[in-house]
């Protein structure tokens, strides 16, 4: 039988919180930090719109996202981008080409970045590009939204993603 909740208890490590597991009372002490690597496959979004998985002939292999039409997006929650000055993609196009745009906490929010995605002559012809950014603070949801002209379709493959910078590991 699992009794009243007691209040938490201040402690030198952060702001505990109590909290019931398995029918147990226990103590959870300190701020839950999830940690992102500096790629992140674009895959493994958390949230996305008009895209496909595909596998991908680049270089190690794997999937890559793709049949990517103006206006289809991916999310990524949470993320920080505290001293993260860029983010280096990885696409591929026979398309069109177009933009990747970089919305904070939802897709009509402020754009921290932006960048150009051009043809590379083949579906599988992989290049980087680079989109400066500006951290918006603190911890968001992330959309990657793909944009050309309205009605375009097959603008571009992603691969992955990486984060320029020092991050988190700045002292």
């Amino acid at each position: 039988m699992v009794g009243p909740a007691r209040p938490s208890r201040p402690s030198s490590r952060g702001t505990p919180a109590h909290s019931v597991v398995g029918g147990r009372s226990g103590w959870r002490i300190g701020v839950e930090a999830v940690l992102q690597p500096r790629r992140k496959q674009a895959e493994f979004y958390t949230s996305q719109q008009g895209i496909q998985t595909e596998n991908t002939a680049d270089t190690g292999g794997g999937i890559s996202i793709g049949f990517i039409d103006h206006g289809d997006w991916i999310a990524f929650t949470p993320m920080n981008l505290q001293n993260i000055t860029a983010l280096d993609f990885r696409v591929a196009s026979a398309g069109t080409g177009g933009r990747i745009e970089l919305h904070v906490d939802s897709l009509a929010g402020p754009t921290i970045g932006t960048v150009q995605v051009p043809v590379t002559g083949g579906w599988q012809s992989w290049t980087n590009v680079v989109m400066p950014v500006t951290d918006p603070g603190g911890t968001h949801e992330l959309f990657f939204v793909f944009v050309n002209n309205p009605g375009d379709g097959g603008l571009f493959n992603i691969n992955w993603f990486e984060f320029v910078g020092q991050g988190v590991g700045t002292p």
